[in-house]
């Protein structure tokens, strides 16, 4: 009798039933699966971007038998990329792959700094960024104060896959307020939005105006600055021109819209202005008062001489006093 060699059962993996490239919504479930042949019975490995995949609790692996599936229980973005299966015994090798697309709504990510509001100086350029997500590419707006924002010589928006940037050139105070943005695609849509302080020097004071003249002390008001440059204001500064010196002098500085200045000189002519400070600058100054006239009773000059004012501006200007300075108001008195 002549006995037969027994015929070999070994076969080399093969996959009867390969990946195909899958497009998947973030957060939702994405299933790969695959069937195989191969003898003895392949082990079977799945991998990402060429790194070996685990079951966890976003993903997991089944295999039984001929099958093997990978499901992903909340895609994201980062499981985009190429998924790769492979099926491996003593025989040999075989693998297929295939590409993983994610889709997903539009995310706007605020920088935290951004929550509590941004303040930035005027005369400055401005750069606003925030990341953006989304798959297709969302299209973004941005809006100021509930107007669009659109490329002209002040402003430039750029949106690429991860952010979006705003860039103003000379900021200045018209700039403050809310920032709105909004993504949309076929998806979805996201908005977000934060509010921009601009910093600046103050606007000018009201008028200034004479209030009360005794003898040679005068009482000064003024209204408050229209816009105080974003910053509660610190100082008044008071200035004063005698007429026929040709020169603008500081005579006090105080907090409060009005002031008492004493010491003017009797048969003189004056005018006064002030400007307003805070932490970022002095302010123009106010509209000038009207000339207020200081008699001089005990002269009896009870109005200006207006030939000697004349004399004097030819004689003093455009020279500032020197020594005469010394009769110059006093600093304020509140």
């Amino acid at each position: 009798m002549t006995l037969q060699k027994p015929t070999s059962t070994l076969s080399a993996p093969k996959f009867t039933a390969e990946l195909a490239d899958c497009i998947g919504i973030e957060n939702e479930k994405v299933d790969f699966k695959v069937r195989f042949l191969g003898t003895p019975l392949p082990q079977v490995s799945w991998f990402k971007d060429g790194f070996e995949i685990f079951s966890s609790r976003r993903a997991k692996i089944i295999t039984e038998s001929d099958t093997s599936t990978l499901t992903f229980y909340q895609a994201s973005l980062t499981d985009e990329g190429e998924i790769k299966c492979t099926a491996t015994n003593r025989v040999g090798y075989s693998f297929t792959r295939a590409k993983l697309t994610i889709e997903a709504p539009p995310k706007i990510r605020l920088p935290r700094q951004y929550e509590d509001g941004l303040i930035i100086e005027a005369e400055e350029v401005t750069r606003l960024k925030v990341g953006i997500a989304g798959r297709p590419a969302p299209i973004v707006q941005w809006s100021h104060n509930g107007e669009l924002i659109e490329n002209n010589e002040r402003y430039e928006v750029i949106t690429n896959d991860k952010n979006s940037s705003l860039k103003i050139l000379n900021t200045n105070r018209t700039d403050r307020g809310e920032y709105n943005l909004r993504a949309s695609n076929e998806l979805g849509e996201d908005s977000s939005s934060f509010l921009v302080t601009v910093t600046a020097r103050p606007m000018p004071p009201g008028k200034t105006a004479v209030s009360l003249l005794q003898g040679n002390t005068v009482t000064l008001s003024w209204g408050p600055p229209e816009d105080d440059g974003g910053c509660k204001i610190g100082n008044y500064i008071v200035e004063y021109f005698r007429i026929g010196w040709g020169v603008w002098l500081k005579a006090a500085t105080c907090r409060t819209l009005t002031v008492t200045l004493n010491d003017l000189i009797p048969g003189s002519e004056y005018k006064f202005r002030v400007k307003a400070e805070n932490p970022y600058g002095v302010s123009d100054p106010s509209v000038e008062s009207n000339v207020l006239f200081v008699p001089d009773i005990k002269r009896g000059i009870t109005e200006p001489n207006r030939t000697q004012s004349l004399l004097e501006v030819e004689i003093n200007s455009p020279r500032a006093p020197t020594r005469r300075q010394s009769q110059s108001p006093s600093r304020n008195i509140e």
